[in-house]
């Protein structure tokens, strides 16, 4: 025979399941942070270029930056935010070099995010085409490949671009269609 359940028992767990409801909902409204790419250019000695699949790769690092970087030092509290303006050249073999990131003025992230953005997209590497060996170069201009397609790298590519790192309620909000926030779900 069971025996029936102690009130103070039942309580509890009245009390203890309760407490769940109200500690879940207030963790729903919690800030998340949020990494945009925004500013992208590239450029190719004096002239720009413009290719469709290197935009996107490059608006990938969002992501990577908000994982990797962003996420642990973000708190809060402290409503840690800014933006970083980097720089870097993509080279035949598909790494980022010479990457160098640099703080705006006005924000409050931690010089450790600008130093982790740094290296984490030092280790990055973009899958691109090599040209065959031998195949002679023509300084006056890049091949710019179909929409969708990497470049053909003859020479490097310079990347400039901003990180936007921001704070952003995890509540649904209106859809105002306004700027491109990239949150990292992957």
């Amino acid at each position: 025979m069971h025996r029936p359940l102690r009130p103070s028992f039942a309580l509890s767990l009245v009390a203890a399941t309760s407490l769940l409801v109200v500690a879940g909902g207030a963790l729903a409204q919690h800030t998340t942070p949020l990494v945009s790419v925004s500013d992208i250019t590239f450029t190719v000695g004096r002239e720009p270029l413009d290719n469709a699949w290197l935009r996107s790769r490059t608006s990938q690092l969002g992501p990577v930056v908000r994982e990797r970087c962003y996420a642990p030092a973000f708190t809060p509290e402290d409503a840690t935010a800014g933006v970083l303006e980097v720089r870097m050249s993509l080279v035949r073999t598909g790494r980022l070099t010479g990457v160098r990131v640099r703080r705006a003025p006005g924000g409050s992230l931690p010089a450790a995010v600008a130093r982790c953005v740094q290296r984490e997209l030092a280790r990055t590497r973009l899958d691109v085409r090599r040209r065959p060996s031998g195949t002679p170069i023509d300084d006056s201009d890049v091949e710019v490949a179909l929409d969708g397609q990497p470049p053909e790298l003859q020479r490097p590519i310079r990347i400039t671009l901003r990180l936007t790192l921001s704070a952003a309620s995890a509540a649904p909000a209106p859809s105002s269609g306004s700027g491109v926030a990239i949150p990292a779900t992957e």
